[in-house]
């Protein structure tokens, strides 16, 4: 009896863990403890609730944060993080992993940590453009475009997976300063360009550009976006909540862009698309 006790225990923490993940990953609310054994008591006994709480804490999945004077929980971010099959994010003090890359990261003010779905969403879409003929070796991309890069995170692992140059533009100069901060940390400042030249003052061409950026300012863009790109080059887009994506689609589709894919993950979605030749 006191094996299947244990079993049973088990097993409910893996259900509890995974709803409690589920809800401090919506990024559209950042819970307090208080909330998640709030919204779960139905389903879980309280205890098991607090216990796979602190579980979660201690591995490392989850952290506490103050938000407008709440101590909340969010995903930690102090661990190496898979992204997608060949693309991890890491903080800076950790090493390598056995497959693939991993972008290591200071921890900072700008958006691009990993912790947002459009970040995560790019990144994999990422994996797909470089991986795109089924070859464990990426395919190489000469220069890349990053336009509102944050933290550089996606200029820097489009570096690391063999690009050869990459650019990457931001208009806050806290994005620019750590954009710089974390390609040095990677090793690559002697291969990308951060700057905050607005878009239109930026030569062409680029064999694979990189937006995420909301909904009205991917259309805005969308001429220069052609313009900066080659011919048969790639667009990455993310920033989009779900429900979004198909007018960006109709919209890029109808301006010389073919689509390639897209993704979702928690309300939020992302596209690839391919300039026609």
């Amino acid at each position: 009896m006191e094996m299947a006790d244990k079993s049973i225990s088990a097993d409910g923490m893996a259900a509890c863990s995974t709803d409690i993940l589920a809800m401090v990953r919506s990024v559209s609310h950042r819970p307090t403890p208080h909330e998640i054994e709030r919204c779960l008591k139905k389903r879980y006994p309280s205890v098991l609730i607090r216990n796979t709480l602190r579980h979660l804490i201690l591995e490392g999945e989850l952290a506490y944060a103050s938000l407008h004077g709440r101590q909340v929980l969010e995903p930690s971010m102090d661990r190496r993080i898979q992204i997608s099959p060949h693309i991890a994010l890491a903080p800076e003090n950790h090493g390598a992993g056995s497959v693939g890359i991993t972008v290591r990261l200071r921890h900072g003010a700008s958006f691009g940590t990993g912790q947002h779905p459009s970040t995560r969403l790019a990144l994999r879409l990422m994996d797909d453009v470089f991986h795109a003929d089924g070859n464990e070796r990426p395919i190489r991309f000469n220069r890349v475009l990053d336009i509102g890069a944050g933290s550089g995170v996606l200029a820097i692992a489009a570096l690391l997976l063999g690009a050869g140059t990459a650019t990457a533009t931001d208009i806050d100069p806290c994005a620019l300063f750590e954009a710089k901060q974390n390609a040095e940390i990677n090793g690559v400042s002697d291969r990308i360009t951060v700057l905050d030249t607005p878009l239109e003052d930026i030569s062409p061409c680029f064999d694979l550009v990189l937006a995420n950026l909301r909904t009205p300012t991917l259309h805005h863009i969308l001429p220069e976006l052609v313009r900066l790109c080659y011919p048969k080059g790639v667009i990455v887009c993310s920033g989009m909540r779900s429900e979004e994506l198909p007018s960006i689609v109709t919209y890029y589709t109808s301006g010389g862009i073919d689509l390639w894919t897209m993704s979702h993950e928690d309300g939020w979605g992302a596209t690839a698309f391919r300039i026609r030749s």
